[in-house]
């Protein structure tokens, strides 16, 4: 896992992937923003082909991140599930 105080710049530049996501922020910050002030452990959250999830999750804080880089199969499958029911 990665540390939540990890930014969106060091994670891009390390994995050489691309965030829409202000460079800035710490990927706590950044699950914060995108699940709800108090992100429970095992919620995820995709930003194109990536999706991080709170592995540790300390006072409302996503102390450690894990972190998938999804293939097209994989963001296909995830499209269906999100879909919501006709």
């Amino acid at each position: 896992p990665l540390s939540g105080n990890t930014t969106v710049a060091d994670l891009e530049q390390f994995y050489g992937i691309h965030l829409d996501a202000d460079p800035s922020f710490t990927l706590a910050r950044l699950l914060r923003e995108r699940l709800g002030e108090d992100p429970t452990p095992g919620a995820s959250a995709a930003f194109g082909r990536v999706v991080l999830s709170a592995r540790e999750v300390i006072a409302g804080t996503a102390e450690q991140v894990g972190l998938t880089i999804e293939d097209e199969s994989d963001q296909e499958n995830r499209a269906r599930w999100e879909r919501p029911p006709a």
